[in-house]
């Protein structure tokens, strides 16, 4: 078992294909952790993780029709999540090569030949059963990009999910393209699942592969009996790995996204669509749609405002402890190799494109309409999920300063908000 902390949150990965999946996972390096299934008597109990997944199962796709649909795109996949009253599905479509898996470490793109297209999805379970660091630098230049973002605006299609429910602020800003969808295709139909046995897990379904060559992730999130136990609280399957030599890049971090999101959702836990960068020990949080700015105004900062570093560019963590909102790395920066292990307090700016320079500060509606829109659209769908997100939102409005900034893509624009943010700098 690989285990990993990110915002506090220890999460394990289970495969037999660990050194397949450790090198395509150089961004959760600096997240490892070693928690020991048990210890010895009257030492300390061990940490009990958020949650497990095994990435070996096989599962199947329920025939009932589900209670719900939302579909999107993820760069050149396709993504369809299913909404039971007791799971959820979500399900990847992909296009890959065989040669694609065992280039799928390469920073380079494989090669498009013989094409095949290729299906995974994730179910998740909702119910409750019985009671019972290093960090690589940060560029902007294209040629450090290793691989496409996890986090990626997806297109919703018009057959899509309805809006969020209505007791979401009906005037909050548009929704956004938000964190979860990597899309670079690393790929390939691998032999099946060597781990038999699978068959008799209780929490396992199985799903004959099709011809177009389909895998399924599911996740299976169901509490454990009670909060004394040292076992996960959610137990998450996946049959990624039982298809190829180790899951694609981009599809693990969509899986590991989507997982934490899953089960930190009412624990007071976001991730949040943003650039966030830190600057004398306090994180600072530039949120916007996909493409308007982020990036660049984060970029901005470095270049102009003293003592200012990079801690994430696509998708860290918010969480709430205390009644104080903290800011954490995540190993999901998008296209910037920026994965730091590190926690600060935190403000929010909200960024939109405008031919002035101008900021604001925000209170109320306006201000929980400008962190809603970056939250996940997964997290949207339905009113359970929903109502743990608008929580979180609201406990960090009470903490977390935010701002609207109207702005050019220009150094006068970074020194107005740095100046704003910290005036007696």
């Amino acid at each position: 078992m690989l285990y990993f902390r990110v915002a506090g949150f220890v999460f394990g990965i289970e495969s037999a294909k660990d050194s397949a999946l450790l090198k395509r996972m150089g961004n959760y390096l600096p997240f490892a952790v070693d928690i020991p299934p048990s210890k010895p008597e009257g030492s300390r109990r061990a940490e009990r993780p958020l949650f497990t997944i095994s990435l070996d199962s096989q599962i199947e796709i329920p025939a009932a029709k589900p209670d719900k649909e939302h579909r999107y795109d993820l760069g050149p996949d396709r993504a369809t999540l299913r909404m039971y009253p007791e799971r959820y599905i979500l399900s990847i479509e992909t296009a890959q090569s065989p040669e694609g898996a065992a280039a799928a470490s390469s920073p380079n793109c494989p090669s498009k030949n013989s094409m095949e297209n290729a299906t995974t999805t994730a179910a998740v379970p909702l119910s409750n059963p019985s009671a019972a660091t290093h960090t690589e630098p940060y560029s902007n230049h294209p040629a450090a990009v290793p691989h496409s973002s996890p986090h990626a605006a997806p297109r919703v299609e018009p057959h899509a999910a309805p809006p969020a429910p209505s007791h979401a602020p009906s005037h909050a800003e548009p929704h956004t393209n938000h964190p979860t969808e990597p899309h670079t295709n690393h790929h390939a139909e691998s032999p099946a699942n060597p781990h038999a046995n699978q068959s008799a897990n209780p929490h396992t379904n199985h799903h004959a592969e099709s011809a177009a060559g389909n895998l399924t992730f599911n996740l299976d999130c169901r509490l454990t009996a009670g909060t004394s136990g040292s076992g996960p609280e959610f137990t998450f399957f996946c049959d990624a790995a039982a298809k190829c030599t180790a899951p694609p890049r981009h599809i693990l971090d969509h899986l590991l996204v989507q997982a934490f999101s899953f089960a930190s959702a009412h624990r007071q836990t976001l991730l949040i669509h943003a650039s966030t960068v830190v600057h004398d020990g306090q994180a600072v949080m530039f949120l916007a749609e996909s493409g308007t700015g982020k990036s660049t105004h984060a970029r901005l900062w470095l270049e102009n405002i003293a003592r200012t570093s990079l801690l994430n560019d696509d998708a860290p963590a918010l969480r709430l402890t205390d009644g104080k909102a903290t800011a954490f790395g995540t190993p999901w920066s998008g296209k910037t190799p920026c994965y730091k292990n590190e926690e600060y307090p935190l403000a929010a700016v909200r960024i939109r494109r405008a031919p002035f320079n101008r900021m604001e500060k925000l209170g109320g509606i306006p201000a929980f309409g400008a962190l809603l829109p970056s939250c996940l659209p997964t997290l949207q769908q339905r009113d359970d999920m929903l109502d743990g997100v608008c929580a979180t939102l609201s406990g960090l409005l009470a903490s977390v300063p935010v701002f609207r900034l109207d702005c050019l893509p220009d150094p006068a624009a970074a020194i107005l908000s740095a100046s704003t943010l910290f005036p007696a700098d």
